[in-house]
């Protein structure tokens, strides 16, 4: 009886052990998922930084106005910036995704009779499941940039900057009040001295 009690408490070990496992793996998912919201925002915060600067120094200097077209390039690696970071956070969602599954499974009651995990542990990563087609799916670019919460803040600047590089274009701004130094006046020769002899008599 004796090394069956110790075999039973070893798996009650176990399985606790596991159990315990599961739950810091879902903390850490939680983390990492608001980590990331909040470096996506700070991204956003940036961009519009950065577009607001490059804009306010071009309308600064009308002279240069041809360059605003190049003021859509910023927003756009901001994007991709943004982009990067949301595929990494969809990973841990992914995983997220998985543990609920199988909480919600038939598989949990099995584990508690059993008192054995039938379920890979502490990947919040996802790594197991890279080959996956789902999962490549589910973390592609291209999904992630259809979603207007990544990418409209960014395609409006960028759109916004066309406008303004087209209105410009169209209609070039007044350079006579700008900083440009004026055209200096050609120097003229003083007219000769007319001395009438009459008068030094």
């Amino acid at each position: 009886m004796l090394p069956q009690a110790n075999e039973n408490s070893s798996k009650n070990d176990a399985f606790a052990f596991r159990l315990e496992m599961l739950n810091k793996e879902l903390d850490y998912i939680h983390s990492s998922i608001r980590k990331i919201d909040d470096i996506g925002n700070s991204i956003k915060n940036w961009a519009i930084v950065a577009w607001t600067g490059y804009i306010a120094v071009i309308l600064g200097k009308p002279e240069i106005y041809k360059y605003i077209i190049f003021s859509a390039v910023p927003p756009l690696l901001f994007m991709m910036l943004d982009a990067h970071w949301r595929k990494l956070q969809r990973r841990f969602m992914y995983r997220q995704g998985l543990i609920s599954d199988f909480l919600n499974s038939a598989e949990l009651d099995e584990a508690f009779q059993t008192r054995k995990f039938n379920f890979h542990l502490f990947d919040p990563f996802a790594r197991k499941y890279t080959e996956n087609t789902d999962l490549k799916e589910y973390i592609s670019i291209r999904k992630i940039l259809s979603f207007p919460t990544v990418s409209l803040i960014y395609i409006s600047l960028a759109v916004l900057s066309i406008i303004i590089s087209t209105i410009f274009y169209f209609i070039p701004p007044n350079l006579q009040n700008t900083n440009l130094p004026a055209k200096l006046p050609a120097p003229t020769t003083p007219a000769p001295i007319q001395i009438n002899p009459s008068n030094l008599q």
